[in-house]
């Protein structure tokens, strides 16, 4: 929130004279190109992770309503994109990472998306509609016919898709945290359902090799689970969505055996981690590791997962290699998790 009421400060700021030269920079811009500046501008005022302009460049050429990739819309080059944009933007010449060339394109941007109508929508309520849709168009490209084939099945193929789809790595990892400052909204809610449908079930595992893909090209776990990586996501709305639809909250779905409860406890989400011990999850299964989630709490000394998941009847005793989570807080120095331990 402070974000945004910094934003809103910033454009009641912006220089008369400033907001002139943009304008003049922008109507310079063919008609032709003007989209595809618009559509920059938005993504790097949007962005929760810098942008290669690789990865821009694809993003920009996705079609807003299928998610399919628009090969019209596509630039011949990713530096075309720099030249249409000017002064707009700038490129680190060391990472090729694009952005804008000041906060002040960003004010600039969001004040001249919100119209001049009597319904005129506030800043908050834009900036999270313009993140709904960021959300929708990574979940729409990670759901198109590229991906559906599901994981490659060696490093080179994986190296090739990488390359060939520049965007994948960026909605891959990001589309969850714009649909967090979307607000989760119903459309969004929908389109991720559709997504984790086991119709989907080849996008969905061609989404989970990217995301782990951290460790190796094939590390991802075969038995990963929706219902996991949205908790592990903190995506409280669709976590309920998946267990109305009867999702099993116990199945184990990381790449080391966790249930979801272990990846809303590992990622602190202690809204989702309640959702699912309500739902009847067990606070008494561990990994693969023998890591329960209790012991996990209390390594991060996190004071309120511990109390929810003692109130659903998580067991002090269980131990991991020997050690009781009692032992995880002393080890990490967290007094009042260990007083909460032996109470």
């Amino acid at each position: 929130m402070r974000r945004v009421k910094d934003v809103r400060t910033a454009l009641q700021r912006l220089p008369l004279g400033l907001k002139e030269t943009y304008d003049r920079i922008i109507s310079n811009v063919s008609e032709v190109n003007r989209d595809i500046l618009w559509q920059t501008l938005r993504w790097l005022s949007l962005n929760l992770s810098p942008m290669t302009i690789e990865e821009l460049w694809e993003g920009i050429a996705i079609d807003v309503d299928s998610g399919d990739l628009d090969e019209d819309a596509l630039l011949s080059r990713p530096e075309d994109v720099v030249e249409i944009c000017g002064p707009l933007v700038r490129m680190s010449r060391s990472d090729s990472c694009i952005s804008l060339a000041h906060l002040s394109v960003k004010e600039y941007f969001l004040a001249s998306t919100l119209g001049s109508g009597k319904a005129k929508p506030s800043l908050t309520s834009r900036v999270a509609e313009l993140h709904e849709e960021v959300a929708l168009e990574c979940l729409h490209y990670l759901s198109s016919a590229e991906f559906c084939s599901g994981p490659t099945d060696s490093e080179a193929a994986f190296d090739d898709r990488l390359a060939r789809h520049p965007f994948l790595d960026y909605a891959a990892r990001m589309w969850a945290y714009h649909a967090l400052e979307a607000g989760q909204t119903d459309r969004v809610v929908a389109s991720a359902m559709r997504f984790f449908a086991s119709a989907s079930r080849r996008s969905f595992m061609s989404w989970i090799q990217v995301l782990n893909a951290d460790v190796a090209w094939d590390s991802y776990p075969r038995f990963a689970t929706p219902l996991y990586y949205t908790a592990s996501f903190g995506l409280d709305r669709i976590v309920s969505a998946l267990i109305l639809a009867h999702a099993d909250v116990d199945e184990p779905g990381s790449r080391y055996g966790g249930t979801p409860l272990h990846g809303a406890v590992f990622r602190e989400h202690v809204g989702v981690a309640g959702l699912l011990l309500a739902a009847g999850a067990d606070p008494n299964i561990a990994d693969d590791d023998e890591i329960y989630p209790l012991h996990t709490a209390a390594g991060w000394g996190d004071l309120q997962v511990i109390d929810v998941l003692l109130g659903a009847g998580a067991r002090k005793t269980v131990t991991c290699r020997g050690e009781t989570p009692y032992d995880w807080a002393v080890e990490s120095n967290f007094p009042q998790a260990q007083e909460l331990l032996l109470g």
